[in-house]
């Protein structure tokens, strides 16, 4: 099994809406449609303290990158919705799996007045849950659902807050050659038309794909920003005298205000970051470093890096273009130094950045 993507959209400042939200989203999600004005990131408490993203139009999307070299067979997703609190009619997506080739293979969607949902691949394959899940669950839920892509040994398995509500097996899923999966997208991609109430809250995502995926279980994606400097601080700051002061704010960042920089191999920057609260435990399923980075002039190699009792563990290096603001991700599903991630090795690991 491999977990390819969490996301709980924390980096993102509450209330950001427009053009500056397409803009931000767009570092992390290459395919996307969150244009309009009345699209927000939320702090309204449904999944908790932090935010989720708001989808409110028939045509908003988020799709993620390739995460595979080559699309995997098995695939595994798990998302936070809430319907809002309004009634459901017509049909309203949640999940869409695509092959490398941008070709849909199926979807997961809100059916029928009552809110049922449904899995297709838009030809032949069509299949029901039992009850109607959003009124079922008072319009918010954890969902996952595993799909297994064959032309006869294929299957469906949905759960909801962790209990089975839908298995069909002996399918065939297997829409389009190449077969399997190697991205997924969130909300509407396709040529439906929901009502003007349909929309949705999407928070605490996961992705796992591969032979021996299977479900984590509901989950929450905590965000955690640097709050000290490390051992390392060989970066260049923009002003003051404290690194991590420098790049601890959500999206959208503040650009060319404050910021650390460098052109030269080796040199790195590590940060001391917020503790894990004490309540999240020790089952915690991996870890991703995030970095809002850009170039000036030429092309450059960046490495996200770890250190653990006094060992570097740098992660591939990634070719950061000229000239455009993203977002590094680099997930990590164990411990560097061996093991699975706890609140103490991960309180006690600093994370930074190095010229590649």
């Amino acid at each position: 099994m491999a977990l390819r993507w969490i996301d709980g959209f924390d980096w993102i400042d509450a209330d950001v809406t427009g053009t500056p939200l397409q803009t931000v989203i767009g570092k992390r999600y290459p395919a996307h449609n969150l244009y309009y004005g009345t699209d927000a990131i939320t702090r309204t408490g449904v999944f908790g303290s932090g935010r989720a993203l708001v989808f409110r139009d028939d045509d908003h999307y988020i799709r993620t990158p390739s995460f595979v070299a080559a699309e995997d067979d098995l695939c595994v997703v798990g998302l936070h919705v809430s319907a809002r609190g309004r009634d459901i009619s017509g049909v309203q997506r949640l999940v869409s799996f695509f092959n490398s080739d941008n070709e849909l293979q199926g979807y997961l969607q809100v059916s029928g007045a009552e809110g049922f949902l449904r899995y297709s691949d838009n030809l032949n394959l069509s299949l029901f849950t039992d009850e109607p899940i959003v009124r079922a669950h008072d319009f918010a839920f954890y969902c996952e659902i595993k799909v297994y892509f064959h032309a006869t040994a294929g299957y469906v398995d949905i759960r909801i807050n962790g209990e089975q509500v839908l298995f069909e097996e002996n399918l065939d899923t297997d829409r389009y050659a190449p077969t399997g999966v190697d991205k997924i997208a969130f909300g509407t991609t396709g040529n439906y038309i929901p009502v003007a109430s349909s929309g949705h809250y999407l928070d605490d995502v996961y992705i796992c794909s591969g032979a021996g995926s299977d479900f984590l279980g509901p989950v929450r994606v905590l965000h955690l920003v640097p709050s000290g400097d490390g051992d390392d601080e060989q970066w260049e700051l923009s002003t003051g005298t404290d690194s991590f002061t420098l790049v601890y704010e959500n999206e959208p960042v503040d650009g060319d205000t404050t910021y650390i920089y460098d052109d030269t191999t080796g040199q790195r920057t590590l940060f001391t970051c917020e503790a894990v609260p004490a309540s999240m435990g020790d089952n915690i399923k991996g870890l991703q470093i995030c970095s809002g980075v850009r170039t000036d002039d030429a092309a450059l190699d960046l490495k996200q890096t770890a250190k653990y009792s006094s060992v570097l563990y740098p992660q591939a290096a990634q070719n950061i273009a000229s000239g455009t603001f993203i977002q590094a991700l680099d997930l990590m599903e164990s411990h560097p130094a061996g093991g699975s991630w706890t609140k103490t090795n991960i309180d006690n690991t600093q994370f930074g950045v190095e010229i590649g």
